[in-house]
């Protein structure tokens, strides 16, 4: 389930804006180490954490502060980078806070959603086999939320002047019911 930017505080109308780029359910991926990509509106020093947790049993699998945004928009993070391996069939939770007073934990503004990793179809399987199937069109036409917005962004990094693909991109958001984001960054 997605988590919007809430705070529990009041004194966080200075934090940029940030948003889990994932469905309003549990995200799908086939990967045991997939990329989780958020939005942020503005750079900022502010900490920035990452916490992945397994749903059932609730357990806190990783806790660790990310290292700050070189630039505004789409931020990935990519889970190999900090070692940690989803088991199939398992469902987690993934957060990001920006935390402006590390000593009073009620201004965190926190996004977040579900990731659960799954098995591919035989049709899957068959589909992203075949040469000229689009992988990004594949995965996200199974519902492999989490692996096409990753596929998609790798095209976009290596053929950044492709208007076509960052549309591709900007039209899996809106199928989810996400906010606009800024499309021109990174």
């Amino acid at each position: 389930k997605r988590l919007g930017g809430a705070t529990r505080g009041t004194s966080t109308d200075d934090l940029p804006r940030i948003e889990a780029l994932v469905p309003e359910e549990s995200g799908w991926t086939l990967e045991e180490q997939p990329v989780l990509y958020w939005y942020l509106s503005e750079r900022t020093d502010v900490r920035t954490d990452l916490v992945v947790m397994r749903v059932d049993p609730m357990e806190t699998l990783l806790e660790t502060t990310l290292p700050p945004a070189k630039a505004p928009g789409i931020q990935r993070v990519r889970l190999a980078d900090h070692g940690l391996k989803l088991e199939p069939g398992v469902s987690y939770q993934w957060l990001v806070k920006l935390v402006p007073d590390p000593s009073d934990r009620s201004y965190d503004r926190i996004v977040g959603g579900g990731l659960e990793r799954v098995t591919p179809s035989p049709e899957l399987q068959q589909k992203l086999s075949e040469p000229s199937t689009s992988r990004p069109h594949a995965l996200a036409e199974a519902g492999i939320w989490y692996d096409a917005i990753d596929s998609l962004s790798r095209q976009i990094d290596a053929a950044p002047g492709n208007r076509t693909l960052w549309n591709q991109r900007a039209a899996l958001f809106e199928q989810v019911g996400l906010p606009e984001v800024a499309l021109s960054q990174q």
